[in-house]
């Protein structure tokens, strides 16, 4: 009972507040997670992505949204649900994750945070859709009181009142997702994954984003020097050579292989 009564009052701390909002001292609307709500044993940022901007018709950009809204999510931890901003995010969050339990991080590091995670910061929640080198792409309820998609938000500015962010993929998953030179994370190393190596490292040179999150470019560091480039690429092709010949290792033996 106390656990519970805790859960309530940590609930109720992470409400999100806006100088244009009133909120109402009626009976908050309440939302529950679907009985149907999918467990995975296993999830990846390009499923968590479909899951979330699904919803972007039922919740569009500009839509109402204040801490009259609250919502009982399926990811436990602290929390047994919340208000406003966390509300939304634990909805868009319950519809990519299912019923996996979250996982509560206290340190901000970029490198680590992945499509789906749910970053608090600033007395705000938003939940990410992209991860960028220097900025995170999010989507986001009570931002003024409504609905907004898409929006950018610096490093320095997630630093300046970083919190916490909560997280649903399975520790596996995390190893998994990493996976040497599967750039594309379609589960193969092959061709492909050296192309895209190859066309983010020309927008590199170029001074421009190369596009990738901080999982892909580990994984595109395929020669371990701490950078991808026309090289890693190479070498993701003789992988791929030799595969079609018979060699039966994965990508990190074959580098062994090469002195």
């Amino acid at each position: 009972m106390k656990r519970k009564l805790l859960s309530i009052i940590l609930a109720a701390a992470m409400f999100c507040t806006s100088s244009a909002l009133t909120v109402s001292a009626a009976e908050p609307a309440a939302h529950t997670g679907s009985a149907a709500a999918l467990t995975r044993a296993s999830v990846d940022e390009a499923y968590v992505y479909e899951a979330i901007t699904a919803l972007k018709d039922k919740y569009p950009d500009g839509m109402d949204w204040t801490n009259d809204q609250f919502y009982i999510w399926n990811g436990g931890g602290s929390y047994i649900g919340g208000y406003g901003c966390v509300a939304f995010a634990f909805i868009l969050s319950d519809a990519a994750f299912g019923n996996l339990p979250s996982r509560q991080c206290d340190t901000l590091d970029l490198s680590a945070i992945r499509v789906g995670d749910i970053i608090r910061y600033s007395e705000h929640s938003v939940i990410v859709l992209e991860v960028h080198e220097d900025h995170v792409v999010v989507a986001e309820g009570n931002i003024a009181g409504i609905v907004m998609w898409g929006r950018r938000v610096s490093i320095g500015e997630l630093s300046g009142g970083f919190d916490h962010y909560l997280t649903r993929y399975p520790k596996d998953a995390e190893a998994a997702a990493a996976a040497l030179g599967d750039v594309n994370e379609d589960g193969d190393v092959d061709a492909a994954d050296a192309a895209n190596i190859l066309v983010a490292a020309a927008a590199v040179g170029a001074g421009k984003d190369s596009g990738f999150t901080e999982q892909q470019k580990k994984a595109a560091d395929v020669n371990g020097s701490g950078g991808f480039d026309s090289q890693d690429a190479a070498n993701i092709l003789q992988y791929a050579a030799a595969a079609g010949s018979g060699f039966k290792g994965s990508l990190e033996e074959f580098m062994k292989t090469l002195g």
